[in-house]
């Protein structure tokens, strides 16, 4: 019982990597471009007075499905060195060109350089799922494996593979050390592995060698989200529970008991592939396939698309700008009801309406784009929903074929 119970519910916590993301892909929808802004009080500040002067920039990542967010404690430091006041903090989910999502300060640990933020989500844009945390006291050091990381530097997002190099620093003890350089704002960047899993937190470049980073380990951030992650495993030990229940010799064969997993999360969002393109009606269309026939299908979706457009340069040529994603609502809601089923097929579709026009009045608007292909793609963010559950958030890459003239 105990090993039967062990295998399926480490089974359950692990969901599979799709063939089709990179381990950038994974994290991108949880990372987060942080600003805080102040008004200097400091006598002899340059900036003594002026509204909103005093600024810092920064990096997080969510690791709470309520909106928590975890970076560096000294990404506050510009501001309390200037003694500001009317202190305003923002979150911007995925870069700079996002919304602004205002945060408050939740918790800190300055030992170890670690604040925990918690962001005022609008009712109804629920925060993307929270990243994965590892544990970096499982990660082998004497036969390291790939490293990834990725953050703002100033508004521009940069992802890079790293590798691991020494477990201590001559600055802090505590912190390890791996193989990259990092530029102002990419602290609180979340390093990872291969299956998107955070092992630490990018804290600054090392002193003895401006190639080199120092990281946090993940484990040192325990205090701070560890009741996140108990009520994570909480919920997916009571959802074990409910399905399989105590085991007796009369019961059914497990792989049949199992089929009600399901209804979970992790285990229904694996069971969808998901496509989008645009259609001559000037719609988006969203498809999803289920892989196994009957049981419950997506009702619904929230959806974010941020175009990526082609400007004008002086010297003839185009550059490709992320703009803010496009306004798209149905009966005055962010959610889109699905308009087709097919259950035969295992096919159901969502049509986004508008898309075109809102694309063609942007190029319009903005003016210095390439009028032939103004873009270059659509980056759309899906977050399902079966009954009251919300699912893993997709992501999918789509090229317009609408006409621009």
């Amino acid at each position: 019982m105990i090993r039967v119970f062990f295998v399926i519910f480490w089974g359950l916590l692990a969901a599979p990597l799709m063939a089709q993301e990179t381990p950038h892909d994974i994290v991108k929808t949880g990372l987060i471009y942080l600003q805080a802004s102040g008004t200097a009080g400091k006598e002899g500040h340059p900036k003594r007075g002026v509204k909103g002067g005093v600024i810092s920039q920064g990096t997080g990542f969510f690791v709470g499905k309520d909106g928590f967010i975890l970076t560096t404690r000294h990404f506050l430091d510009p501001l309390e060195k200037a003694e500001a006041r009317q202190v305003s903090i923002t979150a911007s989910i995925g870069g700079a060109s996002s919304d602004d999502i205002p945060v408050q300060i939740a918790s800190e640990l300055d030992r170890v350089d670690l604040l925990l933020l918690k962001a005022n989500m609008p009712f109804d844009k629920p925060p993307p799922n929270p990243l994965r945390i590892g544990r970096t006291s499982k990660y082998n050091r004497a036969s390291p494996t790939a490293l990834f990381t990725s953050g703002f530097h100033g508004e521009t997002y940069r992802r890079k593979e790293v590798e691991f190099n020494a477990s201590e620093s001559a600055d802090f003890p505590y912190a390890w050390t791996v193989n990259v350089k990092t530029n102002s704002g990419q602290s609180g960047s979340p390093v990872y592995d291969a299956d998107g899993s955070v092992l630490g937190i990018v804290k600054a470049t090392a002193s003895e060698d401006d190639e080199l980073t120092l990281m946090i380990p993940i484990d040192y951030a325990m205090p701070l989200i560890g009741h996140l992650e108990i009520d994570r495993l909480n919920e997916r030990v009571e959802l074990l529970m409910d399905v399989i229940g105590e085991l007796t010799r009369d019961d059914p064969p497990l792989h049949l008991r199992l089929k009600g997993i399901e209804d979970n999360l992790t285990e229904l969002s694996n069971r969808f592939t998901w496509s989008a393109f645009t259609a001559p009606d000037g719609t988006l269309r969203i498809r999803y396939e289920k892989l196994i026939g009957g049981g419950a299908q997506v009702d619904g979706i929230r959806i974010n698309v941020r175009p990526y457009m082609r400007f004008l340069e002086d010297n003839g040529g185009t550059s490709t700008q992320p703009i803010k994603p496009l306004k798209l609502t149905e009966n005055g809601s962010g959610f889109f009801d699905r308009k087709e089923l097919d259950e035969e097929e295992r096919v159901g579709e969502f049509l986004i309406p508008n898309v075109e026009t809102k694309l063609v009045t942007l190029k319009d608007v903005l003016g210095n784009v390439s009028q032939d292909e103004p873009y270059r793609d659509l980056e759309v963010t899906i977050i399902p929903t079966v009954g009251e559950k919300t699912l893993d958030t997709k992501k999918l890459t789509v090229v317009p074929t609408f006409e621009w003239k």
